[in-house]
């Protein structure tokens, strides 16, 4: 549990906490920061023990050697929940 001081208004709730999880996609893609070809992995982060969670899991795909974004390179790319 954690309070936060907002000048006389106290918050109080637990901090936040990420699940991930970590799978192969089983296909290897360029990786622009390392400049090879490397297996990229699909990992989802979800908040867990919020009552009141405004997030929903989010999906990333990256690189298992640097850990960069696939679409870091390229401005404006995202990935939805669901896509793949």
């Amino acid at each position: 549990m954690s309070n936060a001081d907002y000048g006389g208004l106290v918050i109080c709730g637990r901090g936040a906490q990420k699940v991930v999880r970590d799978e192969k996609d089983g296909d290897e893609r360029w990786c622009f920061k390392c400049r090879k070809r490397r297996e990229f992995r699909s990992i989802v982060t979800a908040a867990v023990d919020w009552e009141h969670d405004y997030y929903g899991p989010s999906g990333s795909v990256r690189c298992a050697v640097c850990h960069s974004n696939d679409g870091d390179c390229f401005p404006g790319t995202y990935r939805m929940w669901g896509d793949g």
